[in-house]
């Protein structure tokens, strides 16, 4: 396969013997600037090659998809790789060695050669004169080269031996009898390149059966994992009983579905995927007579599954569970039902230590989610959009690690055995014979995890690998040889060296005594010089590492995929659109905001009448919008300034202490009428914000997100910002930001920087920002003030004439002038201000400022589907010289069947490809000579162009006289009316006319070469050439087109042509 470029209008093709992949890039035409692609399969007789040119000499093994950086695209192609595993016959797995970026939209990198840091090798002539600097792909391609990448062409690498079977990859089918692709097997959870293939699959699967069927010939869609893969060639059985040749195979894959780096990926997330999750097989290859025979065991390892997160300051590794039980057990029992559907039963092999304290504290929470899981017997999930059931419980043995060894060595992890060996005979591995039926199947899985999942879990695996493949040969009778075990224990050092550069930076520790059963001195200094480097890279180097993780997996806050041009498609999106209530429903609930500055008190005061305020006239009439049916709230927003005082050292480092003891108290009041759940809890300094759910409506609440964004001291400090929450409820996405804004009577212009820097500045991942949810609230001490005097205005409460007070008020002029909050809602106050009082009582400032009462405490929202229902304060909680502000929303909720949406889909396209007369060319190859679809519209019409006529014709066609001597009828205005004829014979030309009074010309006579140049080199006055003879048909039967040289048009002119042309 080669990459070939074709220059104008550019795109690049992928060929391969019989097929070519065209690729072109369209310029983005919609609001949201995507970029667009255009891509056909074609055989390559179609494609004219004379004017393409290979891009690079290298063969192309493999391609890997579309990704976009910055504002280009690039396909990514596999250009070097080695051959490292061959599990059994005919199936091979190759690592990725080499790799090259070829932009489609622009030519600056085409022909370039690239060093190992991405600068053009030639820096004088390629980069001085150009000005390029680093290849805006090398972080991706130092990634995608660090021996870290596999794949193969032969199988489908994410699935393991058992769900393979005994059947060669070629004779794989499905029930109706066709191929299987190793694209439609694929596990997407450990499919690496997803993000760039993942509009390249759609058009494949949009593809009939045959061009379908010789796109995966070709090989164009590569399946990429991360991990590692190995296989030594060793013996099984007595050197002096004939040993048996086998393979002995070991592919680990780890999940792209939460990848980083060890401190900064931990724990898990609402889709009940955990960070450093790797699924790990050894393999067993052999062959007895005409029998072959396999066996495989699987093992997975995994973060401890819930919400915590780990300090990654040197000398500081505090552990910090981020959710509550309650709050995390949905996401937990997500992670166990993918774990149980997949696996089977789970057996957990904890080995976190009882001695440390932050290690401790995530085992007692794993204890407590797991006898929650088992509580409810395994078939009772807390998730209502779940609908899948447990196979079966899930067990647990601890196994402290550190206590076990420290007394007789790393021999004595063996110890584990003794523990789970019951579970290892009821779990069996899988095993099949050529020559028998008979097959054995695995049907369940351990899961090991310690706090990073590495050196410790490796170490066990490989325990437990040892005595699942001692079982297989005993039951055989095949006996085992140390060579055997030796290259055993090899594979996995080498296993756990591989996973650990990736998660951590550097190999594995304990990995001296893996390879070779023995802890010497060389093997502890070496432990500890890959802990100091650990340190170093967790703080100064693995940030970089997360940010090209992200950019692979398109996680980046300003990344966008990259579409596909399908005019199908497109009318499938609309179609769908039209048709949503086929799919989807509504539900509605109500959520509950409320704000509170605390200036920094604590207080045991009763919170129940702010939680639960009174009906408003709008709810007792039944004007509330959207119909809900229960009156408490499903969600609740409380967003908290001055959570301490904001003094120098709270600024530099906040005590959360504050913050824990409001939390108890919010819960403790909420739960006096349901169960509620703390989801989401951050805290700036002096503004925290707490979102609550009622318990029973956990499930329903996934991609919870948090952001914060300091505003104080120009963006240094955090004694003013704002912290926001993101998160859906079912298909409905809601942001909520409580906020600090600058204070001051006359900071009207500091507060509206802030409110801007707070919404551009919070970003969620896969760029999300605050825009982008369909429900926003903003909550919190805004600072806005009243401009009118103190006196006046407390004259004015006091009559409470609130109206008079609100025309006045700063944010509601700011508003109406669209100069702050554009597109926000404020529900109509009714209250009088919320500040400033003196604490403790109820009367406003009373100090030497005497400061005029504001409504600085509000809440403004946006989005089709809140409706306001209850706007007001609580005036009896005094211990602040604030006073709460809630309100109170219904929200209409979409909820959508996705797998109905996604048959709807597919029935809409196949009927409207087969309405299109069965074609299902997303573009024609005629048309990427066009440069129609780049620019979005057809280029302007010129003289010789226009826009109509397609092929790259001009607009002016010469046309050819019938025979020689004949011309155009110029008396025929319309060719395509009147009966004259289309030519007629060329008209003579009049006799040649002398000038009055003039001599008549002699023909002067060609003088000799010689005698020009003798002349010219003693005379200064230059030779008379002689006039040209011109025939009456001459110039009739020369070419029209432009003059060919200024010489020809001098010598006419002195020779009196000119004049003999107007005659």
């Amino acid at each position: 396969m080669k990459v070939y470029v074709y220059e104008n209008p550019r795109s690049l093709a992928l060929v391969s013997e019989k097929y070519a992949l065209v690729f072109r890039y369209a310029t983005p035409t919609d609001d949201k600037n995507r970029p667009r692609c255009i891509v056909e399969f074609a055989p390559i007789e179609k494609i004219d090659f004379r004017k393409h040119r290979a891009l690079s000499p290298l063969d192309c093994h493999g391609f890997l998809g579309l990704i976009n950086i910055s504002s280009d695209v690039f396909l990514c192609v596999i250009t070097a790789k080695s051959l490292v595993a061959s599990p059994r016959p005919g199936e091979t797995i190759n690592r990725v060695v080499g790799v090259e970026f070829h932009c489609l939209n622009r030519n600056t990198w085409d022909f370039v050669t690239l060093d190992l840091n991405g600068y053009p090798i030639d820096l004088h002539d390629q980069a001085s004169s150009s000005g390029i600097t680093e290849h805006p792909c090398t972080q991706l391609r130092k990634m995608l080269t660090n021996s870290s990448f596999y794949y193969s062409t032969d199988f489908d690498l994410t699935s393991s031996m058992q769900t393979r079977g005994t059947a060669q990859p070629a004779t794989m089918r499905n029930p109706a009898g066709q191929v299987i692709s190793t694209l439609e097997s694929s596990d997407a959870s450990f499919l690496w390149n997803s993000y760039m293939m993942t509009e390249l699959v759609k058009f494949r699967d949009n593809l009939p059966d045959f061009e379908r069927s010789e796109l995966d010939k070709c090989g164009f869609l590569t399946t990429l994992i991360r991990g590692f893969a190995e296989t030594v060639n060793t013996r099984i059985g007595n050197y002096d009983e004939n040993p048996i040749s086998c393979r002995l195979t070991i592919i680990s894959k780890l999940s792209c579905r939460m990848a980083g780096t060890r401190f900064l990926a931990r724990g898990i997330d609402d889709d009940g995927f955990v960070a450093n999750f790797v699924e790990t097989e050894t393999i067993l290859y052999t062959e007895r007579g005409t029998a072959q025979i396999v066996c495989a065991f699987l093992q997975v390892r995994g973060s401890v599954p819930f919400f915590w997160e780990q300090d990654s300051q040197l000398l500081s590794n505090k552990v910090q569970i981020t959710r509550s039980i309650d709050a995390a057990q949905p996401a937990f029992e997500r992670h166990m039902d993918y774990l149980c559907n997949k696996y089977g039963s789970i057996h957990v092999c904890n080995l976190l230590s009882r001695e440390k304290s932050h290690e401790n504290e995530l085992t007692q929470r794993y204890h407590g989610h797991i006898n929650k899981l088992n509580e409810a017997g395994g078939s009772h999930s807390t998730d209502p959009t779940s609908g899948s059931s447990r196979g079966g419980l899930v067990s647990v043995t601890d196994f402290d690690f550190h206590h076990e060894v420290s007394k007789q060595g790393y021999s004595a992890a063996t110890r584990v055995l003794n523990r789970v060996i019951d579970a290892m005979e009821e779990y069996g591995f899988y095993s099949a014979d050529s020559s028998s039926p008979n097959v054995t199947l695995q049907n369940g899985v351990f899961r090991t995890n310690c706090l990073d999942c590495l050196d410790r879990t490796n170490m066990i695996q490989q325990v437990l690998s040892r005595q699942a493949l001692q079982i297989f040969l005993d039951r055989n009778h095949l006996g085992c040889n140390p060579d055997f075990w030796s290259k055993h224990n090899i594979l996995w050092a080498d296993n756990g060296d591989q996973l650990s550069q990736i998660y951590a930076g550097t190999n594995a520790l304990k990995t001296s005594y893996t390879r070779s059963g023995k802890m010497n001195l060389a093997g502890a200094l070496a432990d500890v010089t890959k802990s100091v480097g650990r340190l170093y890279i967790n703080n100064f180097t693995d940030k970089t590492k997360q940010n090209t993780t992200d950019v692979l997996l398109g996680r980046l806050a300003d990344q966008e995929g990259i579409l596909l041009y399908d005019p199908i498609n497109d009318f499938v999106v609309k179609e769908l659109e039209r048709r949503k209530l086929e799919f989807s429903s509504t539900t509605n609930i109500k959520v509950f905001a409320g704000t509170f500055n605390l200036n920094g008190e604590l207080s045991d005061a009763d919170l129940s009448g702010w939680f639960f305020p009174p009906k408003s006239p709008k709810e007792l009439s039944g004007g509330a919008g959207f119909d809900v049916h229960d009156d408490l709230p499903s969600i609740v927003l409380v967003g908290f300034q001055e959570i301490v005082q904001l003094t120098p050292g709270q600024i530099l480092n906040a005590d959360p202490g504050k913050k824990e003891f409001w939390e108890k108290r919010v819960e403790a009041v909420l739960n006096t009428r349901d169960e509620y759940v703390l989801l989401r809890s951050h805290q700036l300094v002096g503004t925290a914000l707490l979102l609550f759910v009622r318990k029973a409506e956990v499930g329903f609440v996934k991609n919870i997100e948090g952001a914060i964004k300091k505003t104080g001291l120009g963006g240094m400090a955090g004694n003013k910002g704002g912290v926001a929450v993101s998160f859906s409820y079912a298909n409905t996405r809601f942001c909520f930001i409580t906020a600090h804004l600058a204070a001051g009577t006359s900071n009207i212009e500091e507060r509206h920087h802030d409110f801007k820097t707070l919404n551009t500045g919070l970003r969620f991942s896969r760029g999300l920002t605050i825009k982008d949810h369909d429900c926003v609230i903003w909550l919190g001490d805004f600072n806005y003030r009243i401009d009118m005097d103190g006196d006046v205005v407390r004259q004015i409460v006091a009559k409470k004439e609130y109206g008079l007070l609100f025309e006045h008020d700063q944010l509601n002029r700011q508003m109406v002038l669209g100069e702050t909050f554009p597109y926000y809602n404020e529900m109509e106050i009714h209250f009088p201000p919320t500040y400033k009082f003196d604490n403790g009582t109820a009367t406003y400032d009373t100090s030497e400022k005497f400061r005029t009462p504001s409504w600085t405490d509000r809440v403004l929202y946006k989005g089709a589907g809140l409706r306001g229902i209850n706007y007001g304060c609580v005036s009896d909680l005094l211990f602040s010289d604030h006073r709460p502000v809630y309100a109170e929303f219904n929200a209409q909720i979409l909820i959508v069947d996705q797998k109905r949406k996604a048959a709807l889909g597919k029935e809409l396209y196949d009927k409207r490809r087969s309405e299109m007369g069965g074609s299902n060319d997303l573009i024609s190859l005629s048309d990427l000579n066009e440069v129609t679809l780049t620019h979005g519209l057809p280029p302007p019409s010129t003289d010789a162009r226009k826009w109509w006529i397609s092929g790259g014709q001009t607009a002016k066609v010469p046309i050819v006289p019938p025979a020689k001597g004949m011309i155009l009828n110029p008396k025929k205005i319309n060719p395509f009316e009147g009966d004259l004829p289309d030519f007629v014979d060329k008209p003579a030309l009049p006799p040649r006319r002398k000038p009055i009074g003039s001599p008549p010309v002699k023909p002067t006579p060609k003088p000799k070469p010689s005698s020009l140049r003798s002349s010219s080199a003693v005379s200064a006055t230059p030779p008379q050439l002689p006039v040209p003879e011109l025939s009456q048909t001459s110039l009739l039967d020369m070419p029209i087109g432009p003059i060919e040289s200024q010489s020809s048009m001098h010598t006419a002119k002195s020779s009196g042509t000119e004049k003999s042309l107007l005659d």
